[in-house]
């Protein structure tokens, strides 16, 4: 028969073997570089469906730049993807931005003829065509937990002018404001897509909180961020995500993500009518921030 007690201590031990398994996982993916997101269509559905980072996550940025050298001249957005998300922010600001994405696919769907933003194919690990002090801001938005981090730091501090800032940033996984609603998505991804977790994935979910920045002048912050979608963006924007790629590896003719549309427009009253009902998905948006001293 288990006791309650029993039944306590091996919740306990649980807990504690799942933070000592996130710990181990953090601390491998900290010395890894790994690349996803390279395909076209891939790269496709990433400029489709993720989610654009709000002018608050900017204000937050710009204002602790100002903080150090109060210069705007060159801003390099790493792993930028399609440019879409992070690096468009930055060109009202700066003299000149550069994009960098080790994906061709991604740079393919970057804007065009944005007179002071380029784009260039690099991994984050190798900034060598950047002169030392050179740089006002780094930024790396859904992109940190992917990187060999010790090598990546180390260019940002070469790179970075005194007093200049690096900026990383990412969000986990969606949630709705309704608590079935919540349930019901929450169901969905400890189900289908758990299983799947890479250490980085549980870096991103986890708001980079074992994270520290080299930097003695850094903070940490939280935004929420907003978005107004149809339940077919949301299914979407799964799609888009590197577990669920995993998981088509595996089940390459799973329907769970018509099944998760299913019980949503259940649980909200949708009939086959409404083509395109609309939901707010809400994200934790975690903000880390490392200013270089000025001296």
């Amino acid at each position: 028969m288990i006791t309650s007690s029993r039944l306590k201590d091996w919740c306990e031990c649980i807990s504690l073997l799942s933070h000592h398994l996130y710990r181990v996982c953090v601390s491998v993916q900290k010395t890894m570089s790994l690349r996803f997101f390279e395909g076209a269509k891939q790269a496709k559905i990433y400029a489709a469906v993720r989610p654009r980072y709000s002018d608050k996550v900017f204000d937050l940025i710009f204002k602790f730049c100002q903080g150090g050298s109060g210069k705007f001249k060159l801003a390099v957005d790493v792993a930028c993807g399609t440019g879409h998300q992070s690096t468009l922010p930055l060109v009202g600001r700066f003299e000149k931005v550069i994009g960098l994405d080790v994906s061709e696919q991604q740079l393919k769907q970057a804007p065009k003829n944005v007179a002071n933003l380029e784009f260039r194919q690099s991994t984050a690990e190798h900034l060598s065509f950047l002169d030392p002090n050179s740089v006002d801001l780094v930024t790396a938005a859904s992109s940190f937990h992917w990187f060999n981090m010790p090598e990546f730091l180390t260019e940002v501090e070469r790179v970075l002018s005194p007093g200049g800032c690096l900026a990383v940033y990412t969000y986990g996984w969606p949630s709705l404001r309704e608590s079935g609603a919540k349930e019901i998505l929450e169901k969905f991804i400890s189900t289908y897509l758990a299983e799947f977790y890479h250490a980085g994935n549980l870096m991103s979910i986890g708001g980079y909180k074992d994270v520290k920045l080299p930097f003695k002048d850094s903070q940490r912050d939280t935004v929420t961020l907003e978005m107004d979608w149809t339940v077919e963006q949301l299914c979407d924007f799964f799609q888009s995500t590197s577990v669920w790629q995993k998981r088509l590896k595996v089940f390459p003719d799973c329907d769970s993500l018509n099944a998760l549309e299913a019980n949503l427009r259940r649980f909200y009253g949708w009939s086959s009518e409404d083509e395109h009902p609309r939901l707010t998905a809400l994200f934790s948006v975690a903000i880390l921030l490392g200013r270089k001293p000025l001296e």
